[in-house]
């Protein structure tokens, strides 16, 4: 199974900076804006992803010095689902600054 993994870093100059990086290659930014920039890259089952990043939309009278600090994962993909672990192999959940979109193979008939 393929997907589209995408990943957003907020502020990069004033944070640690983020990336995606698929069996040891580093994914290229694919659109930014002042604050924002996101990297995507195609992924398959089994394959060796980590990335850093973090998303602020503002909003809720949160201000630019609420936002969330960038956080490092390492990503399984299995399944059609993906799964986070921290520096500790603890599991992560709702993380707002990665998105998947399967791709559907086709099949030869």
């Amino acid at each position: 199974m393929k997907a589209k993994l995408r990943t957003y870093s907020y502020k990069p100059k004033e944070t640690k900076r983020g990336y995606l990086r698929v069996n040891g290659k580093f994914a290229d930014e694919v659109w930014k804006t002042k604050n924002h920039r996101m990297f995507a890259m195609e992924i398959s089952e089994g394959d060796e992803i980590d990335a850093r990043g973090n998303y602020f939309g503002g909003g809720d009278g949160k201000s630019k010095w609420s936002a969330p600090w960038p956080q490092w994962v390492k990503i399984q993909f299995t399944d059609g689902k993906l799964r986070f672990f921290n520096y500790k192999d603890e599991e992560q959940t709702d993380l707002n600054w990665v998105e998947l979109e399967l791709i559907e193979e086709e099949v030869a008939v």
